[in-house]
């Protein structure tokens, strides 16, 4: 019995809430009273890292790791809008001479570029 009497009820509330959500329109991406939000694209680069020279192939590799690190300090200054999605020195190659043994690699990066609007 409780049902009949509540029955009616909950569908009339129903009918009358639902065409307002029925005939709005609402933009998901750009919601009314915010800015357009920006557009992003993803940027995959390489850089070469290169290591000053040393005597034998350990202190070249850390002569490499010294120049990776400082590689990935500057890159990362630039990350105000935390931009960088991923950054690697790669692994570093060493050659040379004895005595003139020089580490290097291919650093890669990815990361989130604003696209140009129109």
């Amino acid at each position: 019995m409780k049902t009949q009497v509540l029955a009616p009820w909950l569908i009339a509330a129903f009918t009358m809430t639902w065409p307002v959500f029925a005939h709005q329109a609402v933009d998901v991406a750009n919601p009314p009273g915010h800015e357009k939000m920006p557009k992003w694209e993803i940027e995959t680069d390489t850089v070469d890292i290169d290591g000053d020279p040393g005597p034998i192939t350990s202190d070249a590799r850390k002569n490499w790791k010294v120049a990776c690190d400082k590689w990935r300090v500057e890159f990362r200054e630039d990350n105000k809008e935390n931009k960088i999605i991923s950054i690697s020195c790669g692994t570093p190659t060493c050659s040379g001479d004895v005595g003139n043994k020089t580490c290097t690699s291919k650093g890669t990066y990815k990361m989130k570029v604003r696209e140009e609007s129109d």
